[in-house]
């Protein structure tokens, strides 16, 4: 691969790409010190059911539904970075509040709250690169965006894998002021993007000539979701993304406790698993990025989702630890195929008076992937066996007591 071209590729962005690049370095380093062990903290440490920790897992998804597709509506309204700005300060608070959290009502209470806050974020930064982004690059730096999530996703679990098991209090407060330094440098560093509030003159005389003639007319001036609504291809692509979208919620909800409980893998050696999925999109996400660009992206998508599909029969039907590592890679390589493509595609389809809106929509299949997903794996582990949770075929794992146990 030519090194020119990968150079090409990420360089030339606006300064708001790379403030959100280094923006979401650090933080996600914080949030996958907890994220990847929150429900093995819950289910170890606290004594919960893998029943109330997919409920868990669930309402944090659906609290995350909610606010997701309404802080898209906000980022086309009032603007992209007051959304950032609310979702870092509002995450940051709950955090705090997670440090002294002693029940697991605590928890599922500001589990709620989180999963109100996290996603507010999301929608808005990603209008926010489209907005400043042409659309050849647009892939790119999203590719970019999740180079730096994955860094922490490297970093991050290998030292909650040691913090976490002392004290998830001290990850706690560290994951907050982490998040508090993020929201400064969006207040400091990041000017509003929103179209409607960087438009000419002229732009501007346009945009109200064709207010008055649809207010005339008998349309509305704000339209709102309906517009996504009556967007039929994107639908139907939103209906095809959850079917993905509820296995994958299953690596960082039911997978930690699955290699615990059947695989009696030790905490540190899934660190190192979810770790080798962060430091392989730090590693190939820009050279495979580059190279699926050159193809349709619905070729892309359709062959991410079988590779997504291979991966996950393997989590269920691997014993070994060199077997669970070639599933996460067959996984991880998906992820890079379809996260970038994803993103782009929804932005070069979004009108950018609706981006907040689309992008937003674009999260849905997460959303409720992350409610069924979570809460039927759950049920499948606690009673069935554990390979079910991976719709994986063959006998039932072994119990922790007879197996011989996973390393690196």
């Amino acid at each position: 691969m030519n090194p020119r071209a990968l150079l090409r590729d990420v360089s030339g962005f606006h300064r708001i790409v790379w403030v959100l690049f280094f923006g979401n370095l650090v933080n996600s380093i914080g949030g996958f010190m907890i994220r990847p062990f929150l429900s093995l903290y819950l289910y170890s440490k606290m004594g919960v059911s893998t029943t109330s920790v997919g409920l868990f897992m669930g309402l944090m998804a659906l609290a995350g539904l909610i606010t997701g597709m309404v802080s898209g509506s906000l980022a086309d309204r009032f603007g992209r970075r007051r959304m950032m700005l609310g979702a870092l300060i509002a995450e940051a608070v709950v955090l705090l509040l997670f440090s002294r959290a002693r029940t697991f009502t605590h928890f599922l209470i500001l589990g709620v709250l989180m999963g109100t806050a996290g996603p507010m974020f999301w929608p808005a930064s990603s209008a926010a690169v489209a907005d400043v982004t042409l659309p050849e690059k647009r892939a790119h730096a999203y590719g970019l965006l999740r180079i730096a999530i994955n860094v922490g996703a490297s970093v991050g679990p290998l030292v909650g894998a040691v913090l976490v098991t002392r004290s998830y209090s001290t990850a706690f407060l560290i994951t907050a002021v982490s998040t508090i330094l993020y929201a400064v440098t969006v207040a400091f560093l990041i000017p509003e993007t929103r179209p409607a509030d960087n438009m000419t003159v002229g732009e501007g005389a346009r945009a109200a000539a064709g207010a008055v003639a649809a207010a005339s007319s008998g349309g509305a001036v704000d339209e709102g979701y309906r517009v996504v609504l009556r967007d039929t291809v994107f639908l139907i692509f939103l209906a095809v993304a959850v079917l993905v979208g509820a296995s994958y919620a299953q690596i960082e909800t039911t997978l930690a406790i699955f290699l615990t409980r059947f695989r009696s893998m030790s905490p540190e050696s899934y660190a190192s698993l979810i770790a080798i999925n962060g430091l392989l999109v730090v590693v190939l996400q820009i050279p495979i990025t580059h190279l699926v660009n050159r193809h349709q992206v619905h070729v892309v998508l359709a062959a991410s989702s079988l590779l997504y599909g291979l991966g996950f029969v393997g989590f269920g039907l691997m014993p070994t630890w060199a077997g669970l590592v070639a599933a996460m890679v067959v996984v991880t390589v998906a992820e890079m195929m379809n996260a970038p493509s994803y993103t782009k595609f929804v932005a070069d389809i979004s009108p950018p008076e609706q981006r907040g809106r689309y992008m937003a929509a674009s999260g849905l299949p997460w959303g409720v992937s992350g409610i069924i997903g979570p809460v039927l794996g759950g049920f499948l582990m606690g009673r069935l066996s554990g390979p079910s949770v991976w719709y994986a075929p063959g006998p039932p794992a072994a119990s922790p007591d007879r197996n011989p146990g996973l390393a690196p």
